[in-house]
């Protein structure tokens, strides 16, 4: 793949990520979908999707911990 390949590929992939981060609308969503498919092989569409799945699990695990670890600081604090 050529430089500016990858260029494109990459401008897609976080067009169309962003895009899920921001709860864009379906159509708009399906379109950059396309766009991300198009101008990425679909080995690194696969490996891209994967990845940030798994981002977004170890995200979800570190927010849940960190509210667990506040809640159990807020009640060691409220005896004293």
């Amino acid at each position: 793949m050529l430089v500016e390949e990858r260029k494109k590929c990459y401008e897609a992939r976080d067009a169309y990520f962003s895009c899920l981060d921001a709860n864009g609308g379906r159509r708009h969503r399906r379109s950059l979908r396309k766009l991300y498919e198009k101008h990425c092989p679909p080995s690194w569409v696969k490996h891209f999707d994967k990845k940030r799945e798994e981002d977004e699990k170890l995200r979800k695990l570190l927010e849940a911990r960190s509210d667990a670890d506040t809640k159990a600081g807020d009640a060691s604090n409220a005896g004293k």
